[in-house]
């Protein structure tokens, strides 16, 4: 009798895992980004603040006349990895504020086709891995929903 019983808990546990294991769907995507979406996000993030610095500098550019000079500081780093800085006066005449602001001009192009290419990445990449909406958390601390 106890034999019995045995077998049939045998046979019911081995079922039951034969069902389990055909039944077995791959666990759900939603709400999980893999580290390439991640790294993405953070790279199309950092891509944003660099437009936003150089938006604002050709305002304060822009802004600047003969009655309000404006220092700006400019950084960058060589190709030896060495940071360097420069304070320029611009006055809204001279041919170094008509320079500076034609510098800036073109890196803000450069970063918007950049930035553009960077999300065209993103959405491929949430096109492969079936991924239908992204929040993205600002700095705030709000979510931000990217359809």
């Amino acid at each position: 009798m106890m034999q019995g019983i045995f077998v049939i808990m045998i046979l019911i546990l081995c079922g039951w895992g034969i069902f389990k294991g055909l039944d077995s769907s791959p666990p759900s995507s939603e709400g999980y980004y893999s580290a390439e979406l991640s790294n993405q996000i953070r790279k199309i993030n950092y891509l944003n603040d660099q437009l936003q610095a150089v938006e604002e500098l050709i305002i304060d550019i822009q802004l600047s006349d003969c009655n309000h000079h404006k220092n700006v500081r400019l950084d960058w780093q060589t190709s030896y990895g060495k940071n360097l800085s420069a304070d320029v006066w611009v006055d809204g005449d001279s041919q170094v504020t008509a320079q500076t602001l034609a510098l800036a001009e073109e890196r803000e192009r450069e970063l918007t086709s950049t930035l553009f290419r960077e999300m065209d990445k993103l959405n491929a990449l949430r096109r492969k891995q079936n991924i239908s909406r992204t929040i993205i958390i600002n700095r705030r601390g709000e979510d931000e929903e990217s359809v």
